[in-house]
């Protein structure tokens, strides 16, 4: 049996709530309208994944925040929003 790494509260703490974030993003994308209050509310969410990002390379969680600015570029992409 392998011994999983025991991770610092500083990780699970960003870990849920990058998590959290993600997943109301992918409920965003599966909306069929898309209007002006939808993607402000993106704008936020992207906005607050940017800042997870920067406390997760603070904190010395380098593989976290690569995943963490993967999924912010894969979401811009798929909304179009490549001005934040």
């Amino acid at each position: 049996m392998a011994k999983e790494k025991k991770r610092s509260p500083a990780y699970l703490h960003l870990q849920r709530h990058f998590r959290s974030y993600k997943r109301t993003v992918i409920e965003h994308s599966q909306s069929s309208s898309f209007s002006r209050p939808v993607e402000m509310r993106l704008s936020n969410q992207i906005g607050a994944l940017e800042c997870l990002y920067w406390q997760a390379l603070g904190n010395g969680e380098q593989v976290l925040a690569q995943g963490i600015r993967r999924f912010i570029e894969k979401a811009k992409a798929h909304f179009n929003i490549e001005w934040l």
